[in-house]
Order: C-alpha cells, then sequence, then structure tokens
C-alpha cells in the first residue's frame, strides 16, 4: 500500500507503507514547539519515531522547508533540526491534517533524549505504536 500525500505546496509524493517503516512511530499526548523562517506552530506531536515525527496544525509550512523543533519531558528539553516531508490537509476519521518532519544532524545527546522520550511514551496510558 502506498499513502499519497495531497498537497498544494508540491506535487503529490509516494511516502512507505506504515509497515515498512524502519523506526516505529509511538503516539503520543505531548505538545511540541515548532519554529521555521515562517512560523512559529505549538501544537499536538501527534507520533514520534528516532527519525522524525507528525506534528498536528491547520497551518502547515511547505515541504522542504527547515525548522527546529523543541520537544519536553519533565525537566529536560531539547531542540532539534527538522524537515518538512510531507503535509496534509485531510480531515477525515483516519487522516489528521498537519506535517510530518524528519529530523536532521541528530547527535548522540539528541538520538539518547528520543530513544527516553520515546520509551516514556510507551508506558503512559493509552499508546499506540506503529
Amino acid at each position: 500500500m502506498v499513502a499519497i500525500s495531497l498537497s498544494p505546496f508540491s506535487t503529490p509524493t509516494p511516502h512507505l507503507d506504515e509497515q515498512r517503516r524502519l523506526h516505529p512511530r509511538v503516539q503520543v499526548k505531548e505538545a511540541a514547539c515548532y519554529l521555521s523562517a515562517h512560523r512559529i506552530v505549538i501544537a499536538r506531536a501527534a507520533d514520534v519515531s528516532l527519525t522524525g515525527m507528525f506534528v498536528q496544525t491547520l497551518d502547515p509550512d511547505p515541504i522542504g522547508t527547515r525548522a527546529h523543533v523543541r520537544l519536553v519531558q519533565g525537566t529536560r528539553e531539547i531542540v532539534i533540526a527538522a524537515e518538512v516531508t510531507r503535509v496534509s490537509f485531510l480531515s477525515g476519521p483516519a487522516d489528521r491534517p498537519g506535517m510530518g518532519l524528519r529530523f536532521c544532524e541528530l547527535k548522540k545527546g539528541a538520538r539518547r533524549f528520543l530513544a527516553q522520550y520515546i520509551a516514556h511514551a510507551q508506558t503512559s496510558d493509552d499508546v499506540h505504536v506503529s
């Protein structure tokens, strides 16, 4: 199965099927702060993996936009460089409007933080791993 992203910012781009992901995504209930040259968005981080995340927003940046994402876990926080790789304006029952982000230039400390962030999310109530 191949999903197509519907975006006025670019031509439709095929994406990998959920079953073929190298790093599983974990749904989270935390907020994320997204900062690009175009906007600041404080939104729900719908899911996170070791390589990227999906941020729910009705006002996404175009594909290819470089940005920074701030994630907080307890008293710890991290700012990670990211790039918009998918934009969705769909809002059906199974779809979420927002943007898919790929983390860029992750250093060892950032990878460790993400691993702990994901492990914490997996032990929380009502977590779904895909």
